[in-house]
């Protein structure tokens, strides 16, 4: 009787000793095409979203830096602000004339002229 229940034992071993590495390699394989099946799905997409541009917020200007250059006919105006995460504004204008610069300035920042002249640091190159 002993001997009969070794047997048993000991292919229900070797069966086990087999079965548990098919049963793992079965899983493995379909679990690579159900990824491969789900990830190559084409899954409806909503459409874009489109931002609309709220009102620009309230900075306080430090210095207004206005870098000239007169062969190109280009400005580089640099604006530093406090007390806003906008720390630097940086634009670039098409004039050179001081008196069209300022007034861009002005009509960017929405500020008055003067403040702006009061405000301006400028090198010309």
């Amino acid at each position: 009787m002993r001997q009969r229940f070794a047997f048993y034992s000991l292919r229900l071993l070797k069966s086990a000793f087999w079965l548990l590495p098919a049963l793992g390699f079965v899983t493995w394989a379909a679990s690579g095409v159900g990824l491969d099946w789900a990830l190559s799905r084409a899954y409806p997409t909503k459409k874009a979203v489109q931002l609309t541009a709220s009102p620009s917020p309230t900075v306080r200007v430090e210095s207004i830096n206005v870098s000239v250059n007169q062969e190109k006919q280009r400005s580089t105006v640099v604006v530093n602000t406090i007390g806003s995460s906008l720390k630097t504004l940086k634009f670039e204008f098409p004039v050179s004339d001081d008196e069209q610069l300022e007034a861009a300035i002005a009509q960017e920042l929405g500020v008055s002229r003067s403040q702006v002249k009061r405000l301006i640091r400028q090198s010309v190159k």
